[in-house]
Formats: structure tokens, C-alpha cells, sequence
């Protein structure tokens, strides 16, 4: 018995190991050249600055201890090779995860997956931030960085271009995307049932709804009501 848990455990070693390349292995292409110059501000979460992260392939390989990057106006995967970015195909790529550390020491977790769809808002290409990845329910964050013409308030200044984050929330339930704002209201209407046990929630802890942290801590609380619903 000790000789075959012994060789079980080598074979799905093995496999792991086997699913888990680093940045040589990697096969984006070179980034397309892109001029921001004339833009203020970046297209870029993170200023543009490289954190480490993993990225899942179509292929169920694991990339791991990459440099990665994600430009929200491209909505490009971009990573480095040997000093040199690159940036992978959104359809050959299932998720990748990366986490921000702020100039507080604060860290926050910046997970991506593709394949939703939702009318003419989000195609399965698009990569599309998972705040909360439950059974029953999902908490879904489209980011967009866009270009805004600005006119400055001084006379004689000419207009600039400068790129906006735009994020778009949506609830993933019952298999359906549903588009909206995380506000009290609008989810204590979208979950009625749940009504009185969110309200409970929310009087003992105190929930920032544009804090990633919170919004996650909330939805993963409706999604164990939920699941106790089910069972």
C-alpha cells in the first residue's frame, strides 16, 4: 500500500510539473508598437510597471514567476521574455493573476479571466477582472482605459488627449450576466431573497463598495447563503 501511495504521488508530480513552464516557454508574439506619448496618463494599471504574476493558457499550461503587465485600452496581456514584451493572443489565454502593491504597502490581487458574454458589452475574448469567482455567484469587473479629449481651463492652452478608467460591474447568476453597479440597493433588489441576511451583513461589517477586498468578502457571504439555499 506505502509503495503504491508512493507512486501515485510521483505521477501526479510529474504532471504538475509538466503543466508548469516559466517566460522561456512562453509563445506570445512581440508587442505591436503603440504611441501614447501625445496621451497623458497610461493605458496601464499600475502606471505600466511589470508585477509578477501566472498566466493560464488555452492548453492548461501554468506560466509562472512572469513579469505581466495588462493594458486596459488594448485589452492586451502583455509579459516580458529575456527584457523584451511581448503579448499573448486574448483566445489562447484562459486567466492570469498579478497583485499591485500600493505606496501604503497595501496588496491587491488582480485576477483576469475571459469567456463571459454579455449582449454587445463583453465579448469572449474580453478579459474581465473576477473580484469574486464562487458556484453560485461571480462578481465581475470590466475595466476600460479610454481616450478623452480635455480642454484646459487656461486661455491660449491647447486641448489634449488623456486616458480615463472606465470600470463596468457586473453579477454573473444562474449562468446569466447581469449587468450592475455594486450599490446596496441594486443588489439587495437583485437578491430579495437574501434581503435581511445581506442587511445583517452589511450593519457588521463595514463594506467599502469600490474596495475589491470588500465587494469579494460580500459576495463570497451570498454565495454560501446561496449555496445553503440549494442544498
Amino acid at each position: 500500500m506505502k509503495v503504491l501511495l508512493t507512486f501515485l504521488y510521483l505521477i501526479i508530480t510529474l504532471h504538475l510539473q509538466s503543466q508548469i513552464v516559466n517566460a522561456n516557454d512562453a509563445t506570445g508574439a512581440p508587442i505591436r508598437t503603440s504611441s501614447y506619448d501625445k496621451v497623458e496618463g497610461s493605458p496601464y494599471l499600475n502606471d505600466g510597471n511589470w508585477s509578477s504574476g501566472t498566466i493560464v493558457t488555452q492548453t492548461d499550461q501554468y506560466l509562472s514567476n512572469l513579469k505581466i503587465r495588462y493594458n486596459a485600452y488594448e485589452d492586451e496581456l502583455q509579459y516580458l521574455n529575456k527584457g523584451n514584451p511581448f503579448y499573448y493572443e486574448n483566445q489562447d489565454v484562459k486567466s492570469f493573476e498579478y497583485s499591485i502593491v500600493d505606496q501604503l504597502g497595501n496588496t491587491e490581487r488582480f485576477y483576469f479571466k475571459n469567456g463571459f458574454e454579455h449582449s454587445n458589452k463583453i465579448e469572449k475574448k474580453n478579459f474581465i477582472r473576477v473580484l469574486y469567482d464562487g458556484k453560485f455567484v461571480k462578481a465581475l469587473d470590466k475595466i476600460e482605459s479610454r481616450k478623452q479629449m480635455v480642454t484646459p481651463a487656461a486661455y491660449g492652452e491647447s486641448d489634449y488627449e488623456k486616458f480615463i478608467t472606465i470600470n463596468n460591474t457586473y453579477v454573473w447568476l444562474n449562468g446569466e450576466i447581469i449587468e450592475l453597479g455594486f450599490k446596496k440597493g441594486k443588489l439587495l433588489k437583485l437578491f430579495s431573497s437574501l434581503k435581511g441576511k445581506i442587511q445583517s451583513y452589511l450593519k457588521e461589517n463595514i463594506v467599502d463598495f469600490n474596495n475589491s477586498k470588500d465587494i469579494s468578502g460580500l459576495f463570497q457571504f451570498i454565495d454560501r447563503e446561496l449555496e445553503d439555499i440549494d442544498s
